[in-house]
């Protein structure tokens, strides 16, 4: 018998607003226009009933779903309770989904998003510093099974981001130091110029003036923008973009996600440049301690069993566990992990 070949196309997603500004959501009505949806849905994080039901009336939704706080609600029975609720809904393949929150309920609505009929289109509203630079950004969606984090999603790039810096008027200080976590990471690893400029205005930024909050938002998001669009699929250079989270994601599994994912990361980023021995390691430390943030893994954890979750890391390949960590600001390089040097942070 003959043998056929099929070549798809390669994979491209359309290119998509991330609108960065005072009073961003006031766009949502003539973004979903021009994208023609039959019906518009809106998941959010149940502390966010007033905001939401805001962004419903304004965009004349069918129904709003609310989600319980927290990493926990990042599971497949949350997903299936939701897609259920979509489908009793009447909702096709032509409607929309606004994902209005923080980072769980971006990876959570996402995800719903990018399998829901084999895919309906997304419209991300991060409401919080973390999803604002990192999470909303990408399209990168996931839910986690059981202690792994982040095991199960798809890459479903949304048709628009919309980052409403009012949001974070309201936003608590250590939720805000938490998101800054991510930028810090992001200029570590990429741009030795944006991290200087970081150490320079963290202050401003934490005392929330404006030009400086909306400058660090655009910096980070520029900086993951165009790793992704470098990498769309995750093979590559986007994993630098996970440094901090090998041994951040084990922290943050190990403690029951009692330790936010911000802190899990910046204490993942100190034990990683440790590791690595990196140039200037001394800088980023400093950095995180002036926004408050833990660089130390806490003595109350097993480091076997915090190795032995760092054992499912996505990045693992061939056996060989990967990290994507600056060996000097703003070079990012990827080495090898051995269990030996695991155990000598403790």
């Amino acid at each position: 018998m003959p043998t056929l070949t099929l070549t798809p196309p390669i994979h491209k997603s359309g290119a998509y607003p991330i609108i960065i500004e005072s009073g961003a959501i006031k766009k949502l009505p003539s973004i979903l226009k021009k994208i023609d949806a039959d019906r518009v849905y809106v998941i959010y994080d149940g502390r966010l009933e007033k905001t939401a039901k805001e962004i419903g009336a304004l965009v004349s939704a069918e129904r709003l779903f609310p989600v319980r706080s927290g990493e926990q609600s990042k599971n497949l029975n949350e997903l299936e309770n939701l897609a259920k609720g979509l489908l009793q809904s009447g909702a096709t393949k032509y409607s929309v989904l606004i994902a209005v929150g923080g980072g769980m309920i971006t990876d959570l609505g996402g995800f719903l998003a990018g399998i829901f009929m084999r895919g309906i289109r997304v419209i991300h509203v991060p409401t919080s510093m973390l999803a604002m630079v990192d999470a909303a950004i990408g399209g990168k969606t996931a839910v986690e099974v059981g202690s792994v984090k982040n095991i199960l999603g798809v890459i479903h790039h949304p048709s628009a981001v919309i980052e409403d810096t009012d949001f974070l008027g309201d936003l608590p200080d250590t939720l805000l130091r938490e998101g800054m976590v991510e930028a810090v990471k992001e200029a570590a690893m990429l741009d030795a110029s944006a991290f200087g400029w970081l150490e320079k205005a963290m202050p401003l930024i934490l005392k929330r003036d404006e030009k400086n909050l909306i400058r660090c938002i655009f910096e980070a998001v520029r900086l993951k923008s165009a790793v992704v669009e470098a990498d769309d699929r995750d093979v590559h250079l986007r994993h630098f973009l996970n440094f901090g989270h090998t041994v951040g994601h084990a922290l943050e599994a190990v403690s029951g996600f009692r330790i936010s994912h911000g802190q899990a990361v910046s204490v993942g980023m100190c034990a990683e440049m440790k590791i690595a021995k990196t140039r200037g390691s001394d800088r980023v430390i400093a950095l995180l301690k002036s926004m408050d943030m833990p660089v130390k893994i806490p003595a109350e954890y097993d480091p076997v069993e915090l190795w032995k979750l760092i054992q499912s890391d996505k990045k693992k390949k061939a056996g060989v566990v990967r990290l994507f960590v600056p060996l000097s600001i703003g070079e990012g390089a990827m080495i090898p992990l051995e269990k030996k040097s695991f155990m000598q942070l403790f």
